[in-house]
């Protein structure tokens, strides 16, 4: 409203000020009518372009003037938040150390014999558990370690025989208390959380032996005797490990010692007056499940887990 009252006004004053010049050179002579008439071209000219930059000029003012009250009906511009980062995934890694407990079944087939002759044989069996500790490195996908492994068992297992036609039933009778071993691991990372893996060292087993007529029969000299020993030989194997909590981890294992042939050397009981021997030929074999608890977790180069 402002801009057109403004316009309307100077173009009235500029109006009246070619109106007035207008009739003074009507009362003028030729030649101050030629006069007049130049001035008359000269001040229109000159007077156009300064009406138009005067009526711009006003213009910006009215539209400076009516920038604030258009700003505030705006209201307040909105402030935007950045959303709070994502909590990055745990880095998983199989370096660190680690304690675990392990079950399972055993079986340890026996073969006693004498000069090639096999007088015994059975295979000792029952449950059998323990614990591990050991230490991983991962390197890439590739796990390192070393691990010990402690199991105690109730393997046990007989076989019967006859001396002789009126000989007494003699029983060969095996125990197997408990069995350890020494190895060191290599695996396979399948992704962040599975290790394959196959491990392989030394082992160790103690072995109770005894033998006893069934019924006594005190006229016929008989074997009567026990042994306790233990024995050291080999091991390989090798497992699954799952890793379902960043520092626990559920493994199933397959178990191989080997112990060879070896003389075991009893002593005598009751009637039996000396030592005597058995070639013994052993092998024990197991199936574990366990649970560990890792910890030094985040030493070793891990492949990096990504979050999507």
């Amino acid at each position: 409203m402002a801009l057109h009252v403004r316009r309307h006004v100077l173009g009235r004053r500029a109006g009246h000020t070619l109106g007035f010049l207008r009739r003074c050179c009507r009362k003028s002579t030729v030649r101050g009518d030629l006069r007049c008439y130049f001035k008359n071209r000269i001040l229109t000219e000159k007077v156009a372009p300064v009406r138009k930059l005067l009526l711009a000029c006003f213009g910006c003012v009215a539209v400076l003037a009516g920038s604030p009250a258009h700003a505030a009906d705006l209201g307040t511009r909105p402030v935007y938040k950045a959303p709070p980062p994502i909590a990055p995934l745990p880095l998983l890694s199989w370096t660190g150390c680690y304690l675990g407990a392990n079950v399972g079944f055993g079986w340890a087939p026996k073969r006693w014999s004498d000069d090639g002759i096999e007088f015994a044989s059975h295979t000792a069996t029952g449950v059998v558990g323990g614990g591990q500790i050991g230490c991983d490195y991962q390197s890439g996908p590739w796990v390192f370690g070393i691990q010990g492994m402690f199991d105690g068992s109730g393997m046990k297992g007989d076989s019967h025989r006859v001396l002789g036609a009126l000989g007494p039933n003699v029983t060969d009778e095996t125990r197997v208390p408990w069995f350890a071993t020494l190895t060191g691991r290599i695996g396979y990372s399948v992704g962040p959380m599975f290790l394959v893996y196959a491990k392989g060292g030394a082992a160790w087993v103690r072995d109770r032996h005894d033998e006893c007529c069934l019924p006594p029969a005190p006229v016929v000299a008989r074997d009567d005797g026990f042994a306790r020993v233990t024995r050291s030989g080999w091991t390989v194997g090798g497992g699954l490990e799952y890793m379902f909590l960043p520092s626990w981890s559920v493994f199933l294992e397959y178990d191989f010692l080997g112990f060879g042939t070896r003389s075991v050397t009893f002593a005598p009981t009751g009637p039996t007056t000396g030592p005597f021997a058995y070639d013994i030929r052993q092998n024990v074999q197991t199936v574990l499940v366990g649970l560990n608890y890792r910890f030094g977790w985040g030493k070793g180069k891990a492949p990096v887990v990504a979050r999507y």
